[in-house]
């Protein structure tokens, strides 16, 4: 097991950004920024950017000639501010698909605590993970049972309910879930209900959905509003049992939910404008719109 790094001062910080081979122009701008922002998450969230392959060794690495503070500042603003950006359009996408998945559900099954039997949801031979089926529907039912009885964090309206009408419908429980368990209740509905949540969607976007895009597309989204809530970098995530989707698939996934105006506002032009703030660093640009798999993408290059 390696040895952990020791405490360091923030001015040892800057010293060590230096003494690599980072040109720091205003240290004391550098301490307050490190100050602010941390260190951590600044220079070994993004370092690798920067870093000489060549001359670097393991408990010694050396960044690239030309490699300046500055442009290790710029990325990490930038990549604060796709997070932002990107978040305001997972949070259109996710209201979208929950409202058209309780929907459909609650159409089919019109009882107000069909929700919480197990009749209400797909066969094994239906799921998309046949031998975890008996355990995911479980915990589901589970979850949903303890929402429903008022385990909700700070949820007033779920009280309200179960004060006046005894049972809480899903579509007031809904709010409780999160994308996560979304996800999970749209691989367990039946298959007319699924289907006619990728209707509704489709209806409102103006394209047909199949049922295994709406499931793929609810994980890579799930992942990625994930990242972006809890302020973990996101141009360069990847996601997925193999790490095999980036911020490319993120982009296509949600396209299939949002309109073609949504898309252009909420996603190209926001993800244009924020690269373009690294329009003064064109390595960094490229190596940034590398790891993000954007290079084909005409707004990018424009």
């Amino acid at each position: 097991m390696e040895t952990p790094h020791p405490f360091c001062s923030i001015e040892e910080q800057v010293s060590r950004l230096t003494s690599r081979g980072m040109t720091v122009s205003d240290r004391r701008a550098a301490e307050n920024f490190l100050i602010t922002h941390n260190y951590y998450r600044v220079v070994n969230g993004y370092k690798f950017l920067f870093l000489d392959k060549d001359r670097s060794k393991p408990g010694n690495e050396v960044f690239r000639e030309g490699s300046d503070f500055d442009q290790l500042v710029a990325v990490f603003m930038f990549d604060r501010e796709l997070r932002s950006r990107c978040l305001f359009a997972l949070e259109v996408a996710e209201s979208r698909m929950k409202t058209a998945t309780v929907h459909a559900f609650c159409d089919r099954h019109r009882g107000t605590l069909d929700y919480l039997s197990f009749s209400s949801y797909c066969s094994k031979d239906q799921y998309r993970a046949p031998r975890r089926y008996d355990a995911n529907l479980s915990d589901l039912l589970t979850m949903l049972k303890s929402a429903s009885l008022g385990n909700c964090h700070h949820k007033a309206y779920v009280g309200h309910y179960l004060e006046h009408y005894d049972d809480v419908p899903l579509w007031v429980l809904s709010g409780c879930l999160s994308f996560g368990n979304m996800a999970h209740f749209y691989d367990l509905c039946d298959v007319p209900t699924r289907n006619e949540a990728c209707k509704l969607v489709g209806r409102v976007v103006g394209r047909r959905i199949e049922s295994k895009r709406m499931s793929f597309t609810y994980k890579v989204l799930r992942d990625y509003r994930n990242i972006c809530a809890h302020g973990d970098r996101l141009f360069c995530a990847r996601t997925g049992r193999r790490d095999s989707y980036r911020f490319k698939d993120f982009i296509d996934r949600i396209e299939t939910v949002l309109t073609a105006t949504e898309f252009e506002d909420l996603v190209l032009a926001p993800v244009s404008e924020t690269i373009a703030t690294l329009d003064m660093f064109p390595y960094v640009k490229e190596k940034v719109v590398g790891e993000m798999g954007i290079e084909g993408l005409v707004v990018i290059g424009e």
